[in-house]
């Protein structure tokens, strides 16, 4: 939960009832119809309408997204309506990609938590692989048993902290079956690829947002986000241990 600077602050002046309305009801109130209004605003790049001194004082249209921005928030980059360059928005995406952006920063937290480095992949279908490097000290088995408990722990903490119903599908660390590489385009209409990101790209980038086009132009701009994973593989048991130990 993000913290709210100075909640008490009135925003809108005494109505008929005496009662103003602070900083702190307005989150209250955006709260409280997040499921209603959010359907109407998916895939918009947003404007601020911004009035830091109450709604008595002239406000002012703010199209650029803040500076610190919590990790959550998504953005997108438009075309100025002039010879400005680009401006990049505030956007409401996906709503039902909500609980999957969530899911797989918690994974990111757990992994790091018991000595793992994650590496994060939009599949290029409908969501996102997190994955980590092992260094092949361990059986399949014992690496199964360390992605299972994992996902399980992973779904409790979920379910206790929001109570969101996940499913996370560990049955890619099982005999014989596969998993998308990276960098490979999916068999539909369009192209879309499966692209290892950033973690601080989760919220603005969608599970098929690049296709066999962009992929090229990302590389040469921003390289390849996994490169190097292998120097960072880690054991199985020294990462079952901390696990056990939270």
């Amino acid at each position: 939960m993000t913290e709210i600077s100075r909640p008490d602050k009135v925003l809108f002046p005494d109505p008929a009832d005496g009662s103003p309305v602070t900083k702190a009801d307005l989150a209250d109130y955006y709260t409280a119809v997040a499921d209603v209004m959010l359907p109407h605003l998916v895939g918009r790049p947003l404007v601020l309408h911004r009035f830091p001194d109450g709604v008595d004082d002239a406000g002012f249209f703010q199209k650029q997204a803040p500076r610190g921005l919590p990790e959550a928030a998504e953005t997108v980059t438009v075309d100025a309506d002039n010879d400005r360059g680009h401006v990049r928005h505030l956007m409401v995406g996906d709503h039902d990609l909500a609980p999957l952006r969530a899911t797989a920063r918690a994974a990111r937290d757990l992994f790091e938590a018991i000595g793992l480095t994650p590496y994060l992949m939009a599949t290029g279908g409908y969501g996102y692989h997190v994955a980590a490097p092992l260094d092949g000290s361990a059986d399949f088995d014992e690496a199964r048993a360390l992605a299972v408990a994992v996902a399980d722990r992973l779904t409790r903490q979920r379910k206790a902290d929001s109570g969101d119903r996940i499913f996370l599908d560990t049955n890619r660390n099982a005999y014989g079956q596969t998993a998308v590489a990276p960098y490979s385009p999916r068999a539909v209409p369009g192209a879309p690829v499966a692209v290892p990101l950033s973690f601080d790209e989760l919220g603005r980038i969608e599970p098929d947002g690049h296709d066999v086009r962009s992929v090229r132009r990302r590389l040469a701009r921003r390289g390849d986000p996994c490169s190097g994973a292998a120097g960072r593989a880690a054991a199985v048991a020294r990462a079952a241990a901390a696990l056990a130990a939270l």
